[in-house]
């Protein structure tokens, strides 16, 4: 097998219930990762996502639809890791209310 094959085939990883290959969204995984980092994740996955919306508006406007295509696919792409984050946060959340609610009473 060619090298760039191998490379490439290092990069995704096999599920066990559809039994096909998939390719890792995020670099590391997002359970791993504390609230502030997936706050920060938030935020810039957002930016990427409101500068590719001007883009493809942009690419409307100018009559490109080939650029218009390009951009919203990208921008779905980044709305679905902008869901998975924001997922993963709402998961966490209540956990985290729980823990400062106790807190506080146990001060008060």
């Amino acid at each position: 097998m060619p090298r760039l094959l191998r490379r490439i085939a290092s990069s995704f990883t096999p599920n066990s219930e559809t039994d096909q290959l998939e390719t890792p969204i995020f670099d590391t995984p997002l359970a791993d990762q504390t609230v502030e980092e997936l706050e920060t994740l938030q935020k810039e996955i957002l930016t990427a996502y409101k500068e590719t919306i001007d883009q493809k508006e942009t690419a409307k406007q100018n009559y490109r639809p080939a650029a218009a295509k390009a951009a919203h696919y990208q921008a779905r792409s980044l709305r679905l890791k902008l869901n998975l984050v924001e997922q993963e946060l709402h998961r966490r959340l209540p956990l985290i209310a729980k823990v400062v609610k106790k807190a506080k009473s146990f001060y008060l």
